[in-house]
């Protein structure tokens, strides 16, 4: 049975060389705010407060800029919970949190306020600029946590602050693709700073959903958080197949046939929610080629789709290591020229024709968080890179190997030792 999608992806901040000792509980995962505290993205300062706070952190970032940060390994996450959920590692875990996400936060600004004109102008980024600065404020002006009352409201302001910045990663993709209307990309060089900027919030996510998971804690689940200790990849790999077979049908009538290969019953420590939305955005890619190229080559699509004696389309192999394990996703989808091999993993790259109904990556973004079957099969080319950003997060990789004329390999490499110490940016 293929188990439920609950991506609430988790999109964080990059950090420095120290580790943290300790870290957060278990518990599944939440999609909403608390009660009637969502804030929604139209909650804009006035333009003069704006002004006034841009200038007032002037200085205040720095500081907590030059800080060091205290990174995590899922090891630590998962060992830090183990046991009875107390009240002192709900504190602890608070003033982590509360100590951490401010200085993750600071670099992200800093790097916001040294773009290009074009791009700080425009009034996607600046939004995101906005949302990042109350956030800093909020965080940074909560006061000590030194009770429980206290982290229970702490708790709450980590719910509005996720729900408040859900849509970055839209705004960021509106934001510069529009900048690059103006200014051509090979000029604004912007792949460092997404990647900087996207790699960070999937940290900064994975800090406040872990430390709110841990008030919800339950033994039955399984979960420590928002990580499963043993998160089965074939499980995870049937939710995504199940979300991008619902999308294909939806836009083109067909599904391509996929097949499983090698060790069915693999499990590592990993954040379930990454690995299905990694698996989701390659498996959309697969399977868009495989039913363009039929279409090119002429071919009937239902009587191949359908016939069982018919090779599969898209093949997935698991297999595992000592210290990694690696997913490989086949298909034979004509693959991809040289030029657009080489720019697979590039910020609004996408071989697909962008029409009207495609080009909202923010409603694709939110539609796939929310269990949304009508996902587009192609958007502004943020899905492959930002799955990278998720492989990369936790010591994994992912590669695009292609054989132009026949179809196109996909390896994602995963950490199976839980030891890999976050990947963040300073």
């Amino acid at each position: 049975m293929l188990s439920r999608f609950r991506p609430h992806l988790l999109l964080a901040r990059p950090t420095t060389q120290r580790h943290a000792s300790f870290f957060t509980e278990p518990t599944k995962s939440f999609r909403t705010g608390h009660g009637g505290n969502n804030t929604t993205l139209n909650n804009t300062p006035p333009p003069t407060e704006q002004i006034r706070s841009i200038s007032f952190y002037d200085t205040t970032l720095e500081q907590y800029t030059s800080r060091p940060l205290n990174r995590v390994t899922i090891r630590q996450m998962i060992e830090f919970c183990q046991g009875k959920v107390t009240n002192e590692k709900l504190l602890l875990s608070a003033r982590y949190v509360h100590e951490e996400l401010p200085k993750r936060l600071a670099r992200r600004l800093t790097d916001l306020r040294t773009l290009p004109f074009v791009i700080i102008t425009n009034p996607y980024v600046k939004r995101v600029y906005e949302l990042y600065i109350q956030a800093f404020d909020r965080l940074k002006n909560f006061p000590k946590i030194e009770t429980l009352e206290d982290d229970a409201r702490f708790t709450l302001l980590l719910k509005d602050i996720v729900n408040e910045t859900t849509q970055v990663v839209d705004l960021l993709a509106k934001g510069t693709s529009e900048a690059t209307r103006k200014v051509p990309r090979s000029r604004l060089n912007l792949d460092c700073f997404l990647e900087n900027m996207l790699l960070s919030r999937i940290g900064r996510r994975v800090l406040a959903e872990q430390h709110v998971l841990l008030h919800t804690a339950s033994s039955e689940t399984g979960y420590i958080g928002v990580i499963n200790p043993r998160c089965n990849i074939t499980s995870c790999v049937q939710a995504a197949i199940s979300q991008a077979s619902a999308v294909c049908h939806n836009t083109y009538g067909v599904i391509p046939k996929v097949e499983f290969k090698g060790n069915l019953t693999a499990n590592l420590p990993y954040i379930p929610a990454h690995l299905e939305f990694i698996c989701f955005e390659i498996l959309k890619n697969s399977m868009r080629a495989v039913v363009e190229q039929r279409i090119k080559e002429g071919i009937s699509l239902l009587p191949d789709f359908v016939e069982e004696n018919h090779p599969p389309d898209i093949e997935i192999l698991i297999a595992e290591g000592p210290q990694q394990t690696t997913l490989r996703i086949s298909d034979r989808g004509g693959g991809l020229s040289p030029e657009s091999a080489s720019e697979a993993f590039q910020f609004g790259f996408t071989t697909a024709t962008i029409n009207d109904n495609e080009k909202n990556v923010g409603g694709f973004m939110s539609q796939f968080m929310m269990q949304n079957d009508h996902s587009p099969m192609a958007g502004l080319g943020f899905g492959l890179p930002l799955a990278r950003l998720y492989a990369r997060h936790f010591g994994g990789d992912l590669e695009v190997v292609s054989m132009y004329g026949y179809g196109t390999d996909v390896y994602l490499r995963m950490d199976r030792t839980g030891n890999e110490v976050e990947k963040v940016e300073i």
